[in-house]
């Protein structure tokens, strides 16, 4: 029995994500979506609510939507894929089906185990671009390219890398999941989809997205300005310094920032650095909103996710009923099933202080129903 992953955030989820869906589903049976739960990874709130966006897949065709914990989908690129493949192997995905620039899994197979073991030509290469101050990602492309010249440059465009960080995590634990790289077929990307939305437009996006979109409350980055700057003006050097990605001295740079900044805007232009780029300390500030350490991160790695929520079902997919019923992991719609687990009560603080930005009371995980097919 087949069944497919696709690891998402659907931010919000548009066209280009429902022809996915409706290709996997065609190609594979089932669906089952792992989707970032209130905090997504280029470090902002969800512009919806993860009830609300599970809602949205689930009229997409997908026949499950779980939330990845934002202990994973707040990390880099490398640790949210990791995180988030090891959870659709927990629930016996037998594939997962990604978008991606470059199609060819066994060029970016190839890529990822490179990347994975880092043969010394390569680490060479490596260490030389990065001394000639080149950023990670332009230095990675340039060392394999210097060892494999023929190497095509659309392995290094975003979604075509994400897709090798996925192969690196099935390679890593060696799991029995096989890749199966979808074309971006369709022009139409989330970043564009939410910067529409402050002038009414709903581009690219299906109706059920549209209708969610202007009945629910939206939430960006800009919301959480009065709390995270509280946040952060309360916070000493040793508490930055026990921040995930704080090293080099961040902390002392977020400390000065803290104390002078009025918006975060003002906040974000005193932070970021060529070293320091936009993305990691969005990532940064939202873990010290939310209270996520280090620790908390390192942990979280070493365990992998240690839980599933399940966000919305299609009770008529016989696939996705085998494989919750065979998951080693304990899966739950109500956190009061499983009170003991550190990593669902981050996420439950995680639900509560997002639910503070779009103006809903505490304790989500706790009473939302389980999304259902109509």
């Amino acid at each position: 029995m087949q069944l497919c992953a696709i690891i998402c955030e659907y931010n919000p989820l548009h066209l280009g994500h429902a022809w996915q869906i409706e290709q996997a589903k065609r190609r594979f049976g089932s669906v089952v979506c792992i989707m970032s739960g209130s905090f997504v990874q280029r470090g902002e709130p969800a512009v919806l609510d993860k009830f609300t966006r599970a809602q949205c897949a689930l009229k997409a065709g997908a026949d499950a939507v779980f939330a990845l914990p934002c202990l994973f989908s707040l990390q880099s690129a490398e640790g949210f894929a990791w995180g988030a493949v090891r959870l659709a192997a927990g629930l016996g995905a037998t594939h997962l089906c990604f978008g991606s620039e470059l199609v060819q899994t066994q060029l970016l197979s190839r890529l990822a185990h490179l990347s994975l073991h880092e043969p010394p030509a390569l680490k060479q290469a490596l260490s030389a671009a990065l001394s000639d101050g080149a950023s990670y990602p332009a230095a990675f492309q340039k060392a394999v390219q210097q060892i494999l010249p023929s190497f095509p440059n659309e392995a290094f465009l975003p979604n075509a890398l994400l897709g090798v960080e996925y192969l690196k995590a099935i390679q890593r634990y060696n799991l029995q999941i096989t890749p199966f790289a979808l074309p971006r077929a369709l022009p139409y990307s989330s970043s564009q989809c939410r910067s529409g939305l402050s002038n009414g437009q709903f581009t690219g996006l299906p109706a059920y997205t549209k209708d969610a979109l202007q009945t629910h409350p939206l939430v960006d980055f800009n919301a959480m300005e009065p709390s995270l700057l509280y946040r952060l003006r309360s916070m000493d050097a040793s508490a930055f310094r026990a921040l995930p990605f704080v090293t080099e001295g961040l902390e002392n740079r977020l400390l000065q920032a803290a104390r002078q900044a009025v918006t975060l805007s003002e906040l974000l232009s005193l932070c970021q650095t060529k070293r320091y780029p936009l993305s990691r300390i969005k990532r940064l500030l939202c873990c010290a909103y939310l209270g996520i350490t280090q620790r908390d991160m390192q942990s979280a790695n070493r365990q992998g996710p240690t839980y599933a929520q399940l966000l919305a079902l299609n009770p008529s997919a016989q696939a996705m009923r085998h494989a919750l019923k065979h998951s080693p992991l304990p899966i739950c719609t109500n956190a009061a099933a499983l009170p003991e687990n550190q990593q669902l009560f981050i996420e439950q603080r995680a639900t509560d202080l997002y639910a503070l930005l779009s103006h809903q009371p505490c304790g989500l995980d706790y009473t939302a129903s389980l999304s259902t097919r109509p």
